[in-house]
């Protein structure tokens, strides 16, 4: 029995392309409710998928200052300083 054709056929929409629409609406959603880590650490991570370390770097040090414990937030800022410095 073969698994039905439309599970088969969807195009993924994750890519270069899907990034770079999400970026300005995670940051739109970011500006509404700035305290969310939920559009905060996904936002933090595309921008280090980028290259952009400097603005992932400032956005995970926010979010650090309002919620200190969050340990996504914490690899995060460390990966893109790391990478920054290279």
């Amino acid at each position: 029995m073969s698994p039905p054709s439309s599970c088969c056929s969807r195009r993924s929409t994750k890519g270069p392309a899907s990034n770079d629409q999400a970026v300005p609406v995670l940051e739109g959603a970011l500006k509404t409710s700035p305290r969310q880590p939920s559009f905060a650490i996904p936002l933090g991570n595309l921008y280090l998928k980028k290259g952009r370390y400097d603005d992932a770097v400032a956005l995970m040090s926010d979010l650090l200052s309002k919620s200190p414990d969050l340990a996504d937030a914490r690899l995060i800022r460390a990966q893109a300083c790391s990478r920054r410095q290279r």
